[in-house]
């Protein structure tokens, strides 16, 4: 076996954007999150990749490439710098890989910097607290939570590679301030620290970024990948496409893929999750537009079980950011939320319980809307609301920011927005029977008064009536924070093809990797899931791909 020096194979390849502290800042204003939020980014925003009229009609297509102007040449070539592939790159040079990240944009951490804390089980973390929980007592959780539909190999092995992840990522300079629950989740949610301005993912990216630099990672940013290149079965390299347009060959043995999903990509969004992308809002960085996924099943990768699925959150109102009070008042907060029909659709407080159960009822209507007036509004603004929202909303606390933003709002002239002093007036406005809709709040406001939802059985605590003018309402889509489907991998992050059969030298990823999720993001039993699973894929990928070629690794 190699043992890889550390230095790896440098000649010949130019370093791009190293990630620093003032490159990552430049990310974080380009993202819209350098405050305390992750910003939302429609979903339409992703474009058909094809050029013919053929390939936009197909959600999977690949654009044409002309013929590559430059030639790369490295052992492993990882595609996307944002956790995974950070991740990834940094584990594969600690083994001394020669090793290449491409980042489509001209800076990395991608939706990563969002993210406020990862999931891990026996940490020392949890030690310090006095919790403890064992990989096969969470995971026979999480089993049946997905109904037994994802691969419990690979949740065991995800499972029990995490405390072990922490320390590596402490070591790396990454700084946690905490674990916790999430709703009545396991305390097993380590919250990075970074308040404020410096947003806990944006504090974990900054570390992360000076650690692949100290490092020594070669990152070329600008630079996307497009097309994975066979040979008799195996990885051969890869085509990419800088900004200028100019077609990249990358020569390497193999090819690690974490781009992120398909959170913008229209196309997917309706092949995959049959959402109409136009009534749905991804929050985070745009342009994960689906070109992993897309390579990968071009040379014959599978889609694991449940390749639809998203990390939904529920109603957001268009035009707002997830994360501010804005949003949470008018979106989040356990008043009246009714369907196209005037109707009750599900109990109001089902975000506090389990914000992915919050967007499954939304996805089931054609259209929602949340209802109150303003002396819920006062409320929320004197009193605080019931909703927290990760550490950027804190439940209970009075939401002063509303004094300023909701008049904005209620000005704005937002096809969203709606306020009217007779419930009749405002259906109509709303474009729903106004009979319907006086029904409803007649029958909500009686169970109010009565304090007992017979309904949904909604608990007391949130049963507010809605009886004096104004009254507003708020069209909501449904908000989520990525995708989650994605390829049939190994426990090692080795993708596979419809057999089942390991596609030598190809490896997935993050939100690229399927496997982890039925039909529903897990908030009950795994909180922060997503961004642990796209750190630790991109280490177990890491490792076995350096392992696939010849490179010695301690332990896999």
């Amino acid at each position: 076996m190699k043992k890889g020096s550390m230095m790896g194979k440098a000649e010949g390849i130019s370093r791009r954007n190293f990630v620093t502290g003032a490159v990552l800042a430049g990310s974080l204003a380009a993202a819209g999150i350098a405050g305390c939020a992750p910003q939302n980014s429609a979903a339409q925003a992703g474009a058909p990749t094809g050029s013919s009229s053929t390939e936009k009609d197909d959600p999977w297509a690949i654009e044409e490439l002309g013929e590559p102007s430059e030639t790369i040449s490295c052992d492993l070539c990882v595609v996307g710098g944002g956790g995974t592939g950070l991740a990834a790159g940094i584990q594969a040079q600690q083994l001394g890989v020669d090793v290449v990240v491409l980042e489509k944009k001209n800076s990395t951490g991608g939706s990563f910097i969002g993210s406020e804390g990862l999931f891990a089980v026996g940490s020392h973390w949890q030690d310090d607290a006095g919790v403890s929980y064992s990989v096969d007592e969470l995971a026979e959780a999480c089993f049946d939570y997905h109904h037994w539909i994802p691969n419990p190999a690979l949740y065991k092995n995800f499972f029990k590679h995490t405390a072990d992840t922490v320390v590596w990522l402490e070591d790396l300079g990454v700084e946690f301030d905490h674990v916790q629950s999430l709703g009545d989740s396991p305390n097993a949610w380590h919250v990075y620290k970074g308040v404020g301005s410096e947003g806990t993912g944006v504090t974990f990216m900054k570390s992360f970024g000076a650690a692949a630099e100290s490092a020594g990672v070669r990152i070329e940013t600008g630079c996307s990948g497009k097309k994975i290149l066979m040979e008799d079965g195996q990885v051969k390299g890869l085509l990419a496409v800088r900004d200028s347009g100019d077609v990249v060959k990358v020569e390497c043995k193999a090819v690690i893929v974490g781009t992120g999903g398909w959170a913008n990509s229209p196309e997917l969004i309706r092949e995959l999750n049959g959402s109409d992308p136009d009534r749905v809002t991804a929050s985070g960085m745009d342009g994960r537009d689906g070109d992993g996924l897309k390579m990968l099943k071009d040379v014959g990768a599978a889609l694991a079980a449940g390749p639809g699925t998203m990390a939904t959150y529920g109603p957001i109102l268009p035009g707002t950011t997830y994360g501010t009070q804005l949003q949470a008042a008018t979106s989040l907060e356990p008043h009246l939320w009714v369907n196209e029909n005037g109707s009750r659709f599900v109990r109001e407080d089902m975000f506090l319980k389990n914000f992915a159960y919050a967007g499954n009822a939304v996805h089931n209507q054609k259209r929602a809307f949340t209802v109150c007036n303003k002396d819920i509004m006062d409320r929320y603004m004197n009193d605080g609301g019931d909703v927290g929202v990760g550490v950027y909303v804190v439940a209970g606390d009075p939401m002063t920011d509303l004094a300023e933003e909701l008049p904005k709002l209620l000005e704005s002239n937002s096809e969203y927005v709606f306020q009217a002093d007779t419930v009749e007036e405002l259906a109509e406005q709303m474009g729903i029977d106004p009979e319907s809709l006086a029904a409803t709040l007649e029958s909500y406001n009686a169970q109010c008064e009565q304090g007992v939802d017979t309904e949904f059985f909604k608990p007391a605590e949130y049963m507010r009536p809605i009886q004096t003018p104004p009254f507003y309402a708020f069209e909501v889509f449904n908000g989520y924070f990525c995708t989650v489907g994605g390829i049939s991998v190994t426990p090692d992050a080795e993708a596979m093809d419809d057999e089942r059969n390991v596609i030598p030298g190809l490896y997935a990823g993050g939100c690229d990797a399927g496997g982890l999720y039925g039909d529903t993001y897990d908030v009950a039993y795994c909180p922060g899931s997503c961004a642990s699973w796209a750190i630790n894929s991109g280490r177990l990928a890491a490792k076995h791909a350096a392992a696939y070629l010849g490179y010695e690794v301690d332990s896999l």
